[in-house]
């Protein structure tokens, strides 16, 4: 508790009332930190204050004890006294020490204030001076405390403003500021300690920084604009200050750094300068030119084209008076005073001027006509000056003038035309006739001109023409046709009349008169009926001697058969071979004309049975599959679910009109589609017209020959003929047939993109059908197609859907892809997938091989769908475990019968193998004979493959011997047909692997085949395992007749019935006939092979010379021996004598002194391909 005389005291000097406030005082002088301007030692002296009041009061309390004992000091003894002196004494001394503690610290105080204490400062005094000094501590701390508020309220207006960072002298972060947090996304951790490289973005050379840096290191102050980067990438631009704080040394210490975004203000700024740009590339590009003018039409700018026209350069004319320079003269030379300028008068108004007969000055002094619009500039009302932009129009004046002239001709010629020249305007009246057109219809040009269009028809025609002349000019806008113009005396005259819609909305009209052609066209229908009846006695008589001339054709042909099967000499051979193929040829083409013949003379009668449209479409399409797989052209159909399964009506007919359209089809087109539809049009109880539709992506046919095509011994040009061959008999046929059967054969075409033939037939409906329900067997069986073609895929849906199945379809392997991923994510599945092999972009294959790698596939089964036979179907669909494969085109019974096979096993755990309707040996039909074929070459597996088709058999095709083992394995075959020569394992060791396979069981039966027809040969067949021995090249007669044999269980033939063995060592005339050779062989094989060798045979050259120009004589040697077997096919001995000897070094190893051989095959080719190309009738390119 203080004393009452300090407390007086602390009221009087000080303005302290009371404890409370003193207490108050107190406790701020002992919370001042030393972060305020004071310095240590005043802080101290101010926190030690509480201490030296209490030492005050203490004194004070002291003196009271001293006067209280000066009063009881007379009433104490001596020794009191004593005692008491003493005390007072040692009291005294303290108070010393307290007094020079107090001069002390006021002293260091007062230093700070550049002052002293006296020495003779009493207490009284000393603390009066201290009240004193804390009165003035007290003020200056309320300074402080405002000085320090306003501080505050500036640094946080400038933090909402501005962006700032403190670093130390070294460039680390010391302070950075919200905003700078903010506009860069990173924290005030992530920033201090870090420098400002943690925003660079990049955009400022290392010299900007560097400039920078030497700015501020110097301690002056940098200014500058840069471009930072935010923690997400974004970029953004600042305004930036940056200024040193510099140390007694004048040295930087720390730097601070004050920015403001200006990250709008460079957008926007960039953004004025694009579009300063743009108007400057604008101007710069603008066709016309552009001038502007200020206040008092001084030119201000011109852009290039302005230049150009005027001849004048900006920096020539500026500030001058562009009136003067330009415009002060008309083109006669008169004057035109600047106040009297229509473009000054129009825009100083405040109005736009536009002209296109004002002329100006060029600088050469050139007059020119000119269109210009003209526009005031305005700001604030005001007008501040004009821009313009003009032309020369100096070309248009003159094209004008060119169309009056043209127009001037134009009606001379029609005045002169040798046709009626008529001219209508919008109104359908006439506003011009020329004399032709007066002279024709007996008027006068007064009669004629304002009538109408319509009252030169007859009055019968005037309604009814009115509405539909007007309406196809509308839609057709030009219009030929004939029509009767009614004359002045009341005659018609018949006139072909063209008329055209012009583009103002006039009508142009010419007319001819066709008076005399009338007349002649009916003298000429009269001849045409004549004519066509001395036609049909001359096809009567035709029909009747084709007939006849068959008869002994048939005799002899049979005759030259069977002479060829008797002991011949070579030349007689020869010379009966020519005459069984000139007989047969002959026979077709009598076949053709007979069947014509019988149609002109109308002797062609319809059969009436029941049929399958489905079979007979399909195996319509089956026979010609293999000349479309040739050409890589993709047979399609679809035939309409609601047409009956049999039908009663001629299927021989419909068969060949089919075949001639289809036929055509693959012989007029190169790849593609070849598409056959087949929709139900009409159903009553009993018929059915069934629409037909073949269309073709082929050469197509030129507009002006589709009316001449079904006409007989016609093709759209000669060109065709040579190049496509035939008798130009087939569409005349198909078309007769068609219309015996009460139908019209059609055609759609563009020449270059293909043709569509369409017709429609009517049948009769059978009405008591019993067809087998297959509906239970594939009952809710989800079913996925993929196929590329729509046509196919429609055709399937079709198909499937009256069969209970769920199906769902896909364009692509991806598409599918995703329709499987769909179902696997509803826990549902796919029990078969019916898949094409040819699709673009993933095939069947790689789509298979992307549903194991995604382990997709499940428990679905997997039933190819293939075009035509491939070198390694078999192996690839084993290979991917795909569980069967079929051939298209395909009927229902067939894809039925192949979904029922693939449904009965476990998905993939069989090899696949080639499915084939005839395995199921159902009643009423026979089972069909099955081969394996075994073959390496393309050419010998189409051959083989086309003549057993032919025959009726069924085939699989193995490129390999360990392909053949493994579909052994897996299908059950009548008999194996084996090439000797094949890579990864040749015939010899498939055979010896096949017989151990048996163990004991039916041993069947393997023929070789091989181009080493050399003495030893066959007992290495027949040592391997083998049966049968064919030597190459194949005889389509001899390996009939061998598979005749080996089916019927005859036993082996002796040596003699083998083909015979050729003399390798026999010499070879030089100038060998090829044609003669070709005429020798076996015209069925040649018929198959030959486009396919044309197409390969410079690709077998090409490979022989790699292997003799390598030195590897394993592909010498197998290269060889492929070329040999093909050439042998034509009977051309030279080039299978240098093929056998290229064979023969290859297999030796021995390939020095090859290239004579191999130059004698170079030399001999161009021969047998020409001779290959005429015998198919191809012109020889010299």
């Amino acid at each position: 508790m203080p004393h009452k005389l300090s407390l007086r005291q602390y009221n009087r000097l000080l303005g302290i009332v009371g404890e409370e406030q003193l207490a108050s005082v107190l406790a701020e002088f002992e919370a001042i930190d030393e972060s305020t301007t004071l310095s240590a030692a005043a802080c101290h002296a101010l926190k030690g204050m509480r201490q030296f009041l209490t030492q005050v009061d203490e004194a004070y309390e002291q003196a009271d004890r001293d006067l209280a004992l000066g009063k009881r000091s007379l009433e104490l003894s001596s020794d009191e006294l004593m005692n008491a002196n003493r005390s007072l004494r040692q009291e005294s001394e303290m108070r010393q020490q307290v007094i020079l503690t107090l001069r002390r610290t006021a002293n260091e105080v007062l230093s700070q204030l550049g002052k002293r204490l006296a020495d003779e400062d009493s207490l009284e005094s000393l603390s009066t001076l201290l009240a004193g000094l804390v009165s003035e501590v007290l003020s200056t701390r309320s300074e402080l405390q405002a000085a320090l508020a306003a501080i505050k309220n500036q640094q946080f207006a400038l933090d909402q403003h501005a962006i700032v960072s403190i670093t130390d002298a070294d460039g680390a972060l010391i302070y950075a500021n919200d905003k700078f947090c903010e506009i860069s996304q990173l924290s005030l951790d992530e920033l201090l300690g870090k420098n400002h490289r943690i925003v660079n973005s990049g955009f400022h050379h290392k010299e900007f920084f560097a400039t920078m840096w030497r700015t501020i290191s110097a301690g002056q102050v940098w200014n500058g604009e840069i471009c930072n980067k935010a923690k997400n990438g974004d970029l953004y631009w600042t305004s930036a200050t940056i200024v040193p704080f510099l140390n007694s040394d004048r040295k930087p210490y720390q730097y601070i750094s004050i920015r403001t975004d200006i990250t709008q203000q460079r957008r926007l700024k960039e953004e004025i300068e694009a579009s300063k740009r743009l108007l400057q590339n604008v101007m710069n590009t603008l066709g016309e030119g552009v001038y502007t003018l200020d206040s008092e039409s001084r030119c201000t700018f011109l852009n290039p084209e302005a230049e150009k026209i005027l001849g004048w350069r900006l920096d020539e004319i500026q500030g001058m008076s562009l009136h003067d320079l330009i415009h002060a003269h008309r083109p006669d030379g008169s004057y035109i005073a600047a106040e009297n300028c229509p473009i000054r008068q129009t825009v100083n108004a405040g109005q736009v001027y536009r002209s296109d007969s004002e002329y100006f000055v060029h600088k050469s002094g050139r007059s020119f006509p000119v269109s210009i619009v003209a526009s005031p500039i305005f700001e604030d009302g005001k007008i501040l000056g004009s821009v313009a932009a003009f032309q020369d129009i100096s070309a248009r004046h003159a094209a004008d003038a060119a169309l009056r002239e043209s127009e001037n001709k134009q009606r001379m010629m029609l005045d002169n035309a040798a046709d009626a020249v008529f001219v209508a305007g919008r109104d359908e009246r006439w506003i011009y006739v020329n004399d032709l057109a007066l002279a024709m219809l007996g008027y006068t040009r007064e009669e004629l001109l304002g009538s109408v269009v319509y009252d030169l028809l007859p009055p019968q025609q005037r309604i009814y023409s009115q509405e539909n002349f007007a309406g196809q000019l509308a839609r057709e806008r030009l219009i030929r046709q004939e029509i009767r113009l009614l004359k002045k005396d009341g005659n018609i005259v018949p006139v072909e009349m063209n008329a055209a819609l012009l583009p103002d909305g006039s009508i142009y009209g010419s007319c001819r008169d066709i008076t005399e052609r009338k007349e002649f066209e009916a003298a000429l229908i009269k001849a045409k009926m004549g004519a066509e009846a001395a036609n049909r006695a001359k096809s009567e008589f035709l029909a009747t001697m084709s007939h006849e001339i068959r008869t002994p054709m048939n005799g002899i042909i049979g005759m030259t058969e069977l002479a060829l099967g008797t002991e011949l000499a070579p030349q007689q051979r020869e010379y009966l071979d020519m005459v069984q193929v000139s007989s047969l040829s002959l026979l077709a083409i009598i076949n053709d004309i007979l069947d014509f013949s019988k149609i002109e003379s109308g002797k062609i009668e319809l059969e009436n049975i029941e049929f399958s449209l489905r079979e007979l479409l399909a195996s319509t399409l089956k026979a010609q599959a293999l000349r479309a797989e040739q050409k890589r052209i993709e047979l399609a159909y679809q035939i309409d679910a609601r047409l009956p399964e049999m039908v009663w009506g001629d299927p021989g007919k419909l068969r060949q009109v089919l075949t001639n359209l289809i036929g055509n089809a693959i012989k007029f087109s190169d790849g593609g589609e070849i598409a056959v539809i087949v929709r139900c049009q009409h159903l009553e109880h009993n018929q059915v017209d069934v629409f037909f539709s073949v269309r073709d992506h082929g050469i197509g046919i030129p507009a002006d020959k589709l009316t001449q095509i079904f006409e007989p011994f016609s093709q759209a040009d000669a060109s065709t003929t040579r190049k496509y061959g035939g008798t130009g008999l087939g569409l005349s046929i198909s078309s007769r047939l068609v219309q015996s059967m009460q139908g019209q054969l059609q055609v759609d075409s563009e020449e270059g993109k293909g043709s569509r033939f369409y017709f429609t037939v009517t049948l009769t409906r059978t009405l008591d059908e019993n067809e087998e329900d297959s509906q239970a067997d594939f009952q809710e069986l989800k079913v996925l197609v993929v196929d590329d073609n729509a046509i196919t895929r429609h055709f399937l849906f079709d198909l499937l859907t009256p069969w209970s199945c769920q199906v769902q379809l896909a364009a692509s392997a991806d598409a599918a892809l995703e329709v499987i991923r769909d179902v696997r994510s509803h826990k549902r599945t796919i029990d078969l997938i019916l898949l094409d092999v040819c699709m673009p972009e993933k095939d069947g294959y790689a789509f298979v091989s992307c549903l194991d790698e995604l382990e997709l596939r499940g428990e679905s089964r997997i039933l190819l769908l293939s075009s035509a036979a491939s070198l390694d179907e078999g192996r690839r669909c084993q290979e991917l475990a795909i569980d069967g494969y079929i051939r298209k085109p395909l009927s229902p019974q067939e894809l039925r019968f192949a979904m029922e096979l693939v449904m009965r096993g476990s998905a993939g755990a069989a090899p696949a193998t080639l499915i084939n309707y005839s395995q199921t040996g159902q009643q009423g039909m026979p089972r069909q004979r099955r081969v394996l074929l075994a073959e390496d070459n393309a050419i010998n597996q189409r051959l083989v493959l086309g003549l057993l088709s032919k025959w009726g058999y069924a085939v699989d095709v193995a490129e390999n011997g360990k392909v053949a083992v493994r579909q052994y394995q897996t299908t059950q075959y009548d008999v194996i047909l084996m090439d000797m020569q094949m890579p990864e394992m040749g015939g010899v060791e498939a055979t010896a692997e096949i017989r151990k396979l048996e163990q004991g069981n039916t041993r069947i039966p393997i023929v070789a085949m091989t181009a080493n027809a050399m003495i030893g040969d066959k007992e290495k067949c027949i040592e391997a395992g083998m049966d049968y021995y064919l030597s190459k090249p194949i005889k389509s007669d001899l390996l009939h007749h061998l598979l005749d044999q080996v089916l019927q269980n005859i036993p082996t033939p002796d040596e003699s019935e083998f083909a015979a063995i050729a003399d390798a060592t026999t010499p070879v005339e030089a100038g060998f006939n090829y044609a003669q050779a070709l005429q020798s062989g076996d015209a069925e094989i040649l018929s198959i092979i030959t486009p396919m060798f044309l197409d390969a045979c410079d690709q077998h050259v090409e490979e022989i010379r790699q292997a003799i120009v390598s030195q590897n004589a394993g592909d010498l040697y197998r290269t060889a021996h492929t070329l040999k077997g093909l050439v042998g096919n034509f009977n051309a001995a030279p080039l299978e004598e240098a093929a056998r000897e290229l064979e023969q070094k290859g297999k030796a190893g021995e390939i020095r002194d090859s290239e004579g051989h191999f130059s004698r095959i170079v030399e001999e080719m161009p021969a047998l391909k020409s001779a290959l190309k005429t015998y198919l009738d191809i012109p020889v390119q010299n």
